[in-house]
Parts: C-alpha cells; sequence; structure tokens
C-alpha cells in the first residue's frame, strides 16, 4: 500500500479538483488518478462530488467532452476497418459507447 500525501488535509481543494477535472478531460481514468499518490483517493472524489456541485459540474462536463472525443474515436476506428479487423474494431466500438450516459448524469454527476 503506498502511503498518500495529504492533498489538503481532509477538505476540499479547488487546485486539486481542478487537476483531477483536467486529467479525466484528457482520457485518463478516475481509477488511474485517484491512486495517484499526490491526489485524493476515490472516495474523497466522490465525496467532492456530491459536496460541491461546482466540482460534479466540471467533472460532468469533462466527461461529455471526452464522450464527444471517443465518439470521432469510433468514427475514425469505423472508417479505418477491414475484414481482417472487423470483430476488434467492433469489441472497442461497443466499450466506447459507454461514456454517451456520462452526459445524462447517470455517471458524471
Amino acid at each position: 500500500m503506498v502511503a498518500r500525501k495529504p492533498v489538503s488535509g481532509r477538505g476540499y481543494c479547488a487546485a486539486t479538483a481542478e487537476e483531477v477535472v483536467a486529467r479525466v478531460s484528457e482520457g485518463e481514468m478516475l481509477t488511474s488518478i485517484t491512486t495517484d499518490p499526490m491526489m485524493p483517493s476515490l472516495r474523497t472524489v466522490m465525496r467532492w462530488r456530491a459536496d460541491y456541485p461546482e466540482f460534479a459540474e466540471d467533472l460532468r462536463l469533462a466527461r461529455e467532452g471526452l464522450a464527444e472525443r471517443f465518439s470521432d474515436l469510433g468514427w475514425k476506428m469505423a472508417m479505418e476497418a477491414t475484414p481482417e479487423t472487423a470483430f476488434l474494431t467492433q469489441v472497442r466500438l461497443k466499450q466506447l459507447r459507454w461514456p454517451r450516459c456520462w452526459g445524462r448524469g447517470r455517471m458524471g454527476g
């Protein structure tokens, strides 16, 4: 178990929240971000999302933007598929469908 450096005691830290949002918007998984010893735990991020509406909205918008990037990526993958890569492309495209629900409040805030 990696010891965590306190981000800002146990309280909300706007700068750290902005870093979480930025990293999510670049495509990094929240579970990956929250295992970084310099970042808050997943539990803390979930608490921030519940307690700070501005953070929840920023996180939702970051994921919505990421979903648009995934849509573009999916289109590119579909257009580049060949008979030899069709099954792999299908598997990848099915996974890319998940972010669609982020913009409707089910996962993103």
